[in-house]
C-alpha cells in the first residue's frame, strides 16, 4: 500500500505557529492588533489554499481507483440484478399460490371433513438449508401534498419532510430580495478575504 504524501514541512510549522500565536485570543483591542489579525487571517487563508490544493492532487489519485472500483462493482452487480429480481418474484409468487392452495384446501377439509387427509395439508415446501423470508415495509410517498397537510396538522411528526435546501438556494440566488418563502428566514453570512 502507497504511503500517502505529507503536507511540506514548511507549512506544517506555518499552521503550528499561526494557530499557537491566535488560539485564545479574546479580541481585538488596537489597530495594530487588529493589522496583525488581517495578516494572520491572510496566512491562514493562503494555508487553507496550500492544504487544499495538496490534498486535491492526492484524493485525485484516490478518487480515480475509488472511481474504477465503484464502476468494476456496479457492471457486476448489473449482471446479477436482473436474475436475482426475478427468481425474488418467482419464488414469492409461486409460494403465494402454494400456500392459497394450502388455504383452499384446508378450508374444503372443514366444510367436507370425509375422505380429507390432513398429510395432503403439511407445508412441503423444499427450503434450502437456512431459507427464510424477510419481509420488508417500506413507505413510498404517494401524495406529497396529503404528506405536508398532515404534517401541518400535527398527525405525523416534522421530521417526515426534510427541506430540500438546494432548491431553497436556488430560489434564493433566482429572487435575491424578492424571495420570501413561509418559515423560511435568510440568514448573511460575511466572510472576510485578504488576497495572497
Amino acid at each position: 500500500m502507497e504511503t500517502i504524501p505529507k503536507l511540506p514541512q514548511a507549512t506544517t510549522k506555518a499552521i503550528a505557529t499561526v494557530v499557537k500565536q491566535w488560539t485564545g485570543t479574546k479580541g481585538i483591542t488596537s489597530t495594530p492588533t487588529y493589522a496583525q489579525a488581517c495578516e494572520a487571517l491572510g496566512a491562514c487563508q493562503s494555508l487553507r489554499k496550500e492544504i487544499t490544493k495538496h490534498y486535491t492532487a492526492v484524493k485525485r489519485g484516490a478518487l480515480d481507483h475509488l472511481s474504477e472500483l465503484r464502476g468494476m462493482e456496479k457492471a457486476q452487480l448489473e449482471q446479477v440484478d436482473p436474475t436475482e429480481r426475478l427468481l425474488q418474484e418467482l419464488i414469492i409468487d409461486y409460494e403465494d399460490q402454494y400456500h392459497a392452495e394450502r388455504q383452499k384446501a384446508a378450508e374444503s377439509a372443514l366444510m367436507h371433513p370425509a375422505g380429507t387427509s390432513l398429510s395432503r395439508l403439511e407445508d412441503d415446501l423444499p427450503k434450502v438449508k437456512g431459507q427464510y423470508n424477510h419481509p420488508t415495509l417500506e413507505p413510498v410517498v404517494t401524495d406529497l401534498e396529503a404528506l405536508v397537510k398532515a404534517v401541518a396538522s400535527g398527525q405525523i411528526p416534522l421530521e417526515a419532510v426534510k427541506p430540500h435546501l438546494p432548491c431553497l438556494r436556488r430560489m434564493l440566488t433566482e429572487q435575491e430580495e424578492m424571495f420570501e418563502v413561509p418559515g423560511v428566514e435568510v440568514h448573511r453570512r460575511v466572510t472576510v478575504v485578504i488576497p495572497s
